[in-house]
This record gives C-alpha cells, structure tokens and sequence, in this order.
C-alpha cells in the first residue's frame, strides 16, 4: 500500500464500545391524586386519547404528549402500565490512530 493510502485508509480500528438498548418502558402519570384513591401508592394515570407514536420520532420528540390528557375527578385513567418505551439505538465505537511523523 502507497505512503497516501496507508495515511488516509490506514491506521483504523473498530472500537471496543458497542451497544445496543431496547428501550425501556415507562408510563406517563397525572400529577396530584385526582382519582381521589386516598392514597399516593395508587399511581394514577391519564387517558389515552390516540397513538403516542403515530409520527416520526426526533431527538426533541419522542412521543406525542397531546394524546394523554388527565383523568377526570374520581375516575381512573384509561393509559396501561409501561405503554410506551424509551427510543432504541445502536452506538458502534470507531477509533483512529494517527501518529505524528518526524522527518
């Protein structure tokens, strides 16, 4: 390999970092106790007015909050536990390795 390749191509290594994560899933609360349960171990939830994912998710979205809207006084929400889940991603390390020649 000429000087040039081996200084542009050369040098390269796949990095020891890779993961991959499923997402964890969570659930959205109402804040306060307005299902009026008497106490705060019952978690109340919203209701669910349509599909959190139904668009393309972004870095500053990640799911659509104007579907959940709070439960009204002395109902519990209709949202299930752990309906929605955290976005999955992949992050592969690449590492160069340049060194400083003198001539």
């Amino acid at each position: 390999m000429s000087r040039l390749a081996d200084g542009i191509v050369g040098g390269w290594a796949v990095g020891s970092i890779f993961t991959i994560a499923s997402g964890m899933p969570f659930s959205v609360l109402s804040s306060g106790n307005p299902a009026n349960t008497g106490t705060f171990s019952v978690v109340n939830r919203p209701n669910v007015t349509g599909d959190p994912y139904a668009f393309n998710r972004t870095v500053d979205q990640d799911f659509k909050t104007s579907v959940f809207v709070n439960n009204a006084p002395y109902i519990l929400g209709s949202e299930g536990r752990n309906i929605n889940a955290a976005a999955r991603f992949l992050q592969l390390g690449l590492l160069g390795e340049q060194g400083v020649r003198d001539s």
